[in-house]
């Protein structure tokens, strides 16, 4: 079978070409691709056989140049450039304070520098943190003052403020 193409690629072992019979892409693997160029116009001559791939691949057993007259790239409308604009500079937003959050709790245990507490909102036992925890005995309530809860087991807060419930 014979195939005319053109040239869309060239590698070392195989061309890219474009079928005029149908257009379609075709890999065409083959011995010799130094010889040509892109946009040559060739016969390809191959067995028939195409893997069902896409774009199909077929092996030439020979490619003859038809002509070298390059294709013409098809009329694209020409946009004009943008004039260069630096991105804005990135504005400078004011550091961000977390929100304080308090719970009232009743404390379990103390140790030198966290209580075991239980929150009474939803009885949830937490470890919190803070230099102060010696002032502080089991079974009596307190507020805590903190930034957030953080993960595990008890789940653990470092208190900006601890005050007893008189």
């Amino acid at each position: 079978m014979t195939m005319n193409a053109v040239i869309l690629d060239i590698s070392p072992q195989t061309l890219t070409v474009r079928n005029l019979a149908n257009n379609e892409t075709v890999i065409v693997n083959f011995r010799n691709t130094r010889r040509f160029t892109i946009g040559d116009r060739i016969r390809i001559t191959y067995s028939g056989i195409a893997t069902m791939s896409i774009p199909p691949q077929i092996t030439a057993s020979n490619i003859q140049l038809i002509s070298s007259a390059p294709i013409t790239p098809p009329n694209r409308p020409n946009r004009p450039t943008p004039p260069f604009q630096p991105f804005p500079p990135f504005p400078i937003n004011p550091p961000i304070f977390p929100q304080q959050r308090e719970i009232r709790a009743f404390v379990l245990s103390r140790e030198n520098n966290f209580l075991i507490v239980r929150n009474n909102a939803n009885g949830q036992i937490l470890r919190v943190d803070t230099r102060d925890a010696r002032f502080f005995c089991p079974g009596r309530a307190a507020i805590i003052r903190h930034n957030g809860i953080m993960p595990g087991l008890p789940p653990r807060v470092i208190a900006t403020e601890v005050l007893p419930i008189c």
